[in-house]
């Protein structure tokens, strides 16, 4: 166990189970999903950051992730817009206010919904107000791969049975960190 697991179940989360190298976790006292996952990305830190930054070519790289572009960027922030096209349910929306950094060795990035900066509800698109989480980065291998943290709180709304969405959005994040893997691989 990592130092960094050990402060999940510290923090509530309990093991879910583990695929293709990531560990999943999940705070299952919560309502919304509550997921957390752990893994290692053949990339170095600095750049897995910049394609966790890179939000204009996540669609279609990332499953589910049917649009997404930039609104707006500072020096320290992006304002992201993105419409998730997942399987049996109605598409869903939401914008992000996202923030990066480095603290020590370790990089990270964090993003929350901020919908009041993004463009207006469409019909048929359900707007999620609920989406925040990190990223952990560190250094392994002499710097040449990263261990990396993923935390996400999501409430997916509508009539989905929250037992559903909790075991759906799990079962795809080992996908994610092999997908932001090769995006940093390939910049």
């Amino acid at each position: 166990m990592t130092p960094l697991s050990r402060r999940l179940r510290q923090e509530g989360y309990a093991l879910a189970g583990w695929e293709r190298g990531v560990t999943l976790f999940r705070r299952s006292s919560s309502t919304l999903i509550d997921l957390a996952a752990e893994g290692e990305v053949a990339a170095p830190p600095t750049r897995l950051q910049s394609a966790l930054l890179f939000y204009d070519r996540h669609a279609g790289l990332i499953r589910g992730v049917a649009e997404s572009r930039i609104l707006r960027r500072t020096t320290t922030a992006l304002w992201v817009h993105q419409r998730l096209d997942l399987p049996l349910l109605d598409d869903r929306d939401f914008t992000l206010y996202v923030t990066w950094g480095t603290g020590g060795a370790t990089r990270w990035v964090r993003f929350a919904c901020d919908n009041a900066h993004g463009p207006a509800p469409r019909r048929g698109v359900l707007r999620l107000w609920t989406h925040e989480g990190s990223w952990q980065l560190l250094p392994i291998a002499g710097g040449a791969r990263s261990f990396a943290r993923y935390q996400v709180r999501l409430d997916l709304g509508g009539s989905l049975p929250r037992w559903m969405a909790r075991s759906g959005v799990g079962r795809s994040i080992p996908d994610l960190f092999e997908a932001l893997g090769r995006l940093a691989s390939n910049g």
